[in-house]
């Protein structure tokens, strides 16, 4: 055979692999389809009302579910068509969510989370490693947020949040961790206590806040604050916001003696 000839089989062969190869890749995805059509069939939980495998799938959750493939949600929406269906029907499962995990485009992964909750009131645990992206994210669905936990770093500073958020009108449970840097003044707690008019529990854990005042000579009222925590691990001034808030419903007060004292209670 000539060289035209070879060149022409080779071609003629490189074709025919070609079109085998799509055929198998063709039928690998309707083997697939099948399937998914075979356990939709066999699955007790895809055979029930929403409202029952919708339940079901809720109490699987942790209080605050972690994004990740062995995790619910995310797991439950990944066994098969029916379960994913189920899992995209049901907000509640996506109301609640601790994002403080190495995840690239967190801030992306956080907007589609919170928006598959619909409507619902929403839970956040944010990262140590806030940026700018995550808090748009948060402002996004402020008028939402009902439960928030985050963490201040030697290095971040809370008022860039507060003020990007803003009004947090319908938050109910905030938890602030780990504000060390000593120039870090009450008033920096304030202005995020500030923005939650409506807050009923709030914990400050390890959360420094310092002798250097506040900047503020009006007393911050919280009317509806029934439970104020300094946490398991106080700092040794962390009382010291309370020479700056009144908390006229306060129920329940937690506030470690061997970082206070008696004197603490001359606030009282």
């Amino acid at each position: 055979m000539s060289v035209a000839e070879l060149q022409a089989r080779i071609d003629s062969l490189s074709a025919d692999i070609l079109r085998h190869k799509q055929v198998l890749k063709d039928l690998e995805c309707s083997k697939s389809a099948a399937q998914h059509q075979l356990n939709a069939i066999r699955d007790p939980v895809a055979r029930l009302p929403l409202e029952i495998s919708s339940e079901i799938f809720i109490q699987c959750l942790s209080t605050h579910p972690r994004p990740g493939a062995r995790h619910a949600p995310m797991i439950l929406a990944n066994i098969c068509t029916s379960w994913t269906d189920i899992s995209l029907s049901t907000p509640s499962l996506w109301a609640a969510i601790d994002a403080d995990v190495p995840i690239f485009d967190l801030a992306g992964l956080l907007d589609i989370w919170l928006t598959r909750a619909g409507s619902r009131a929403l839970s956040i645990c944010l990262p140590i490693n806030l940026t700018g992206e995550i808090t748009a994210v948060v402002a996004r669905h402020a008028h939402q947020l009902q439960g928030l936990q985050i963490y201040h770093p030697h290095d971040q500073d809370d008022s860039s949040f507060s003020t990007a958020v803003g009004p947090l009108p319908f938050l109910k449970k905030l938890t602030i961790i780990g504000i060390h840097e000593y120039n870090c003044s009450s008033g920096r707690t304030l202005e995020m206590l500030r923005i939650c008019p409506n807050l009923v529990e709030c914990t400050l854990d390890d959360v420094f806040n310092g002798y250097h005042g506040s900047g503020m000579e009006e007393i911050l009222v919280l009317p509806r604050v029934r439970l104020f925590n300094f946490g398991m691990y106080p700092d040794y001034s962390s009382d010291y916001i309370l020479r700056y808030i009144t908390l006229p419903a306060l129920q329940t007060l937690f506030i470690p003696y061997e970082t206070s004292g008696f004197k603490i209670f001359y606030n009282f």
